[in-house]
């Protein structure tokens, strides 16, 4: 290797580093001959064979755990999702069975007895001749239904199915749908 010159300057600038040097080294290109191209490339190819590829079980642990929080969190976030789905299909269900309700006093009136009426099966049944339902229409989730003639008051308990403990008590009462939640 030749160094064909080099150059020294003082930056006024530096500050506390005071003095800095550039040096500039120009390098013949006769230096890089076939031959040391060749023992070169070979050493290259020496270091590369030692050198593994891969990933080291540091990095790929920190992806996994990555994986596990992005997929927690997305389940979450999909139960929440389905829960407040659960709760809107039941609400539209009961506006259906307030409308019933509301054709069943004007035919007969007087609300339904609560007297026969303990699950939603029993509320459809009673309600088949003033409303049509839906065949996928349906609150599975117990209900509690009370009645004395001119008052009803009905209760849909929506639990959560989310891992959470409580729900959403739906009630309809003289035609108000009200929403309350439970612990």
């Amino acid at each position: 290797m030749s160094v064909v010159g080099h150059r020294l300057c003082l930056n006024p600038r530096a500050g506390a580093a005071g003095l800095r040097i550039y040096a500039l080294l120009l390098i013949s290109p006769k230096i890089f001959s076939n031959i040391e191209n060749k023992t070169m490339k070979k050493k290259t190819l020496i270091l590369g064979e030692k050198r593994q590829s891969g990933f080291t079980l540091i990095e790929l642990m920190i992806v996994v755990a990555i994986i596990g929080i992005l997929s927690a969190a997305s389940i979450m976030s999909y139960m929440m999702a389905r829960d407040k789905a659960r709760v809107a299909a039941c609400k539209m269900t009961l506006e259906a069975v307030k409308k019933g309700m509301e054709d069943y006093v004007s035919s007969f009136d007087q609300y339904p007895d609560d007297g026969g009426i303990e699950t939603y099966a029993d509320l459809k049944e009673t309600l088949k001749d003033s409303v049509e339902f839906m065949p996928n229409q349906t609150c599975d989730d117990a209900i509690e239904y009370e009645a004395d003639g001119m008052w009803y008051r009905l209760e849909a308990r929506v639990y959560w199915m989310g891992g959470g403990k409580g729900g959403t008590t739906l009630i309809l009462e003289m035609g108000e749908l009200t929403e309350e939640p439970f612990f």
